[in-house]
Formats: C-alpha cells, sequence, structure tokens
C-alpha cells in the first residue's frame, strides 16, 4: 500500500513539474513574440494558440 501511495505522489510531482516547465515555456515564447513583426508574429501567436488548444484537449481527455 506504501509503495503505491509512493507512486503515486512521484507521478503527481511529475505532472506539477511538466506543467511548471511548460507554463515556463509559454511565457517564453510570449515574450520572445513581443519581439516579432509581422507574418512572424501571426505565426508565433498562432503556435502559441495550438499549443493552449492542445493543453486543453489534454485536459479534457484526462477528465
Amino acid at each position: 500500500m506504501h509503495q503505491i501511495n509512493s507512486k503515486k505522489i512521484k507521478i503527481e510531482e511529475l505532472r506539477k513539474r511538466i506543467r511548471e516547465t511548460n507554463e515556463k515555456e509559454l511565457i517564453r515564447e510570449a515574450l520572445r513574440a513581443r519581439r516579432f513583426s509581422g507574418i512572424s508574429t501571426l505565426r508565433q501567436g498562432m503556435d502559441l494558440i495550438d499549443f493552449a488548444l492542445r493543453i486543453k484537449r489534454a485536459q479534457h481527455e484526462k477528465d
């Protein structure tokens, strides 16, 4: 029983770190996009939207 709880805690910690990494990466990309102009900004924005939609879809599938 203890081993199962320990594995669950490790999985939850891993998920938390992945979420934090994804959020940090999204922030970095958004800050980087501020320096773009024209079509580059549009492409970067579309990539960020796609990323957000993939996260939302994954959360929805999880539920």
